[in-house]
């Protein structure tokens, strides 16, 4: 990943001199709260985009603005991590040649996150949302407006039950503005008011500006929630810890970690991050029945 130390293109090429997207994905160094709405207002003017913050819990979010009323999405989640991982054998490493890193992803990053936050370290970056209005793109969630795409923060959604304290959404609207319109219940800020009460800490984080035709189609979330076939700019808000290299590619671990799932737990590296309870109810995803569920080891 390249990191620039300056705020627009500077490269050779015309078409893309003096804007934030150019051929490659980029980020700028956020050097304080100013410069960071700097950032978002010269790039919300070349997109045509508004964006907006919200700060809730991870339940308030999961419910205000995707639309989910219980947690059975979590559980039809954690299973189908579970499902992927553990295909034909209950004990894998990351190493395994059969093993894809596709396939340790999300269970990693659960293991990364439930050990942070036992160093009793908080969130620190911000969850992003991309809300669109289209016939054709599809969302994450049962949003009561729109489509949205996630990302990141798609994984961190999945922690409501272990971490109860606020995070921040950054929201860009690329309605330019109808978002704050159709979710007149939320407490938004807006980033073009004078409205001082909200200050994030951004500072030495990242501002990313990348293309998802550019990257493979990648973010998917924000590629298909878009219905843009040929891609769409987006952007992202993060730190340098969300681009350790092994979170993303588990097969690089050295040693390799130890990935186990027994009748009750999943267990990584040595440390229970799924438990199995039995439910009152039978319930229902991806046309299955189960009586069982998994939820974070709190």
């Amino acid at each position: 990943m390249i990191m620039i130390d300056y705020d627009t293109y500077q490269g050779n090429e015309k078409q893309y001199l003096g804007k934030y997207w150019g051929p490659q994905w980029r980020g700028v160094r956020i050097r304080d709260w100013l410069h960071f709405l700097d950032l978002a207002h010269k790039s919300d003017l070349e997109l045509g985009c508004k964006t907006f913050i919200y700060k809730g819990s991870i339940d308030q979010v999961a419910k205000l603005i995707l639309g989910y009323e219980n947690d059975e999405w979590r559980y039809n989640v954690f299973d189908m991590m579970v499902s992927e991982c553990f295909k034909s054998k209950n004990i894998v490493y990351t190493d395994d040649p059969e093993q894809t890193d596709d396939s340790l992803l999300k269970l990693n990053s659960l293991y990364y996150m439930i050990m942070s936050f036992r160093k009793g370290e908080k969130m620190k970056d911000p969850l992003c949302f991309n809300y669109f209005e289209n016939d054709i793109g599809k969302t994450v969630g049962n949003p009561p407006y729109g489509k949205i795409g996630i990302h990141p923060g798609h994984t961190r959604m999945l922690l409501g039950d272990i971490y109860k304290g606020p995070v921040y959404v950054l929201i860009f609207d690329y309605t330019n503005g109808l978002f704050s319109q159709r979710y007149r219940h939320l407490k938004l800020w807006h980033l073009y008011s004078n409205d001082q009460a909200l200050s994030m800490n951004v500072t030495g984080r990242n501002f990313f500006f990348g293309h998802t035709a550019q990257m493979g189609n990648t973010p998917g979330t924000i590629h298909t929630a878009s219905g843009e076939k040929h891609g769409i700019r987006f952007r992202e808000v993060k730190g340098d810890d969300a681009d350790i290299k092994a979170l993303g590619f588990p097969s690089l671990y050295m040693p390799p970690r130890k990935f186990e799932k027994t009748e009750n737990s999943v267990i990584v590296n040595g440390v229970e991050v799924l438990s199995k309870r039995t439910s009152s109810k039978t319930m229902q995803w991806r046309g299955n029945k189960y009586n069982y569920y998994w939820e974070l080891q709190k």
